[in-house]
């Protein structure tokens, strides 16, 4: 397309240079994290909400429903709902105590409290036993976890309560949140989202608080008068029987929030990053180079591709990885297109009206700019063809154009009618001094044409 000749255009290779991003969010949807510690990980429990038979179970342990259970969508799959008289009680699968002779432990999971009254945040309590607490004498481990605070509360009182064991993470952005609390003798730290927010070494044992036989654990429920409920939604309950370091914690952490942002539809080079939160190094591997290299780099073929991008990601001497599975596009199929680009080059500006060519112009460069872009989508290819051959089909020829009106207003009487045409004065008419008319100006520049009937489809490259 040109007023006065062709333009050259280039072909699409098939490694692509653009530049898709990496994402660091908190995703609706997790990949898999697996960390380096977990052959000696020390799981008791592990409790994943996806249904309501195996999401109930794991790392030998198993959770009863007391009242009814509702699993809505959580962090990754599904989470359990508590509310007011809806909670589960923690065993080993044989119904043992879960923390029997216990002294270290680290109790971690996802929350989302409701902010109401009814939430009264207790997401974990351990105790003695299933009696009701008596204030000044009470002995219990407690996780208060509402809308935007978050307190751990360690008793073995006898007479008046001592509170130097207690753990307060201040106030709580609302919304999902990553809680671990670790204990370890008589220290605790309580971690959200990775970093530690209250740590002190002046609590009580956890085999003073449940006593030697374990006790019982309760999610969702603390044994203060009836019952005190957690509202909201619990996901991925895991305990170990071991102190899980800060190093460990953030590097899960900073695994979790590690996205990849349209990993499903790529068809640009993606930009892997080096760091991640929580002072995190990250190293990449691919499971198929010829797909997706270790760097990023993409290459599209005929048909699309897939692999899976492994992230490996570092804090002090503890690792964990993430797996993203991939999908390359197919290279995008420009033949159609590129023939109609080259059909509109034998198109001359002058031969159809300036109305109807100012946009079929404007379709061809943006049609130019989709042929030559290597990451273009199929997509993108139909679409940019389909809007040139509209814009083909609505060109109007000047060819065997008619004249419907011409007036050279040269004088009062013949400068008034035209081609069929007659202007009627209204008030007074003043003909005055002006350049002639010239001749040679292009015949669209001073006709009111009627538009032929043909139009010029060389560009349309078929239907």
């Amino acid at each position: 397309m040109s007023t006065n000749g062709r333009t050259a255009r280039s072909r699409r290779g098939m490694t692509v240079a653009a530049a898709v991003t990496l994402a660091l969010a908190v995703p609706t949807a997790l990949p898999a994290v697996a960390s380096a510690d977990e052959g000696t990980d020390a799981l008791i429990a592990n409790l994943t909400f996806d249904d309501a038979t195996t999401g109930l179970t794991g790392a030998g342990a198993r959770a009863t429903v007391n009242g009814a259970l509702t699993l809505d969508d959580g962090v990754d799959g599904k989470a359990a709902r508590l509310s007011v008289g809806n909670w589960l009680s923690l065993t080993k699968e044989d119904g043992s105590p879960l923390l029997a002779g216990l002294e270290t432990v680290t109790i971690s999971y996802d929350s989302l409290p409701t902010n109401s009254s009814a939430n009264k945040g207790w997401t974990v309590f351990a105790a003695p036993n299933a009696a009701t607490q008596t204030y000044a004498t009470e002995k219990y481990l407690g996780v208060i976890d509402k809308a935007t605070s978050l307190v751990v509360e360690r008793y073995a009182n006898t007479a008046g309560r001592d509170s130097t064991g207690n753990l307060n993470a201040g106030t709580v952005a609302a919304g999902w949140r990553h809680v671990d609390l670790v204990l370890d003798g008589t220290s605790g730290t309580l971690f959200v989202d990775g970093t530690a927010v209250a740590t002190n070494t002046t609590g009580k044992l956890l085999s003073a608080v449940v006593g030697a036989s374990g006790g019982v654990f309760q999610i969702g429920k603390g044994n203060w008068e009836a019952g005190e409920y957690f509202a909201g939604l619990i996901d991925n309950l895991q305990v170990r029987s071991r102190a899980v370091s800060s190093d460990e914690v953030a590097v899960t952490a900073a695994a979790k929030a590690l996205t990849l942002a349209g990993a499903d539809a790529v068809a640009a080079d993606l930009t892997l990053p080096s760091t991640a939160s929580h002072g995190a190094t990250v190293t990449w591997s691919s499971s198929d180079p010829d797909v997706v290299g270790d760097d990023g780099t993409v290459t599209r073929g005929a048909t699309a591709g897939t692999a899976t991008l492994t992230a490996t990601l570092t804090v002090g001497a503890h690792t964990a990885t993430r797996a993203f599975p991939v999908t390359v596009l197919a290279l995008a199929d420009t033949t159609a297109l590129d023939a109609a680009l080259a059909a509109a080059d034998a198109l001359v500006a002058a031969d159809f009206t300036e109305q109807s060519w100012t946009p079929f112009a404007d379709a061809v460069t943006a049609a130019q700019t989709v042929a030559d872009d290597a990451a273009a989508t199929q997509a993108q290819v139909d679409a940019a063809l389909q809007a040139l051959r509209d814009a083909n089909l609505a060109l109007v020829s000047l060819a065997g154009a008619s004249l419907v009106a011409d007036l050279s207003f040269d004088d009062a009487t013949a400068g008034l009618t035209g081609a069929g045409a007659k202007a009627t004065v209204n008030g007074e008419l003043t003909l005055e001094g002006r350049c002639r008319r010239d001749p040679g100006r292009a015949p669209q520049q001073r006709r009111l044409a009627q538009p032929h009937e043909g139009r010029r489809d060389a560009a349309a490259g078929g239907s």
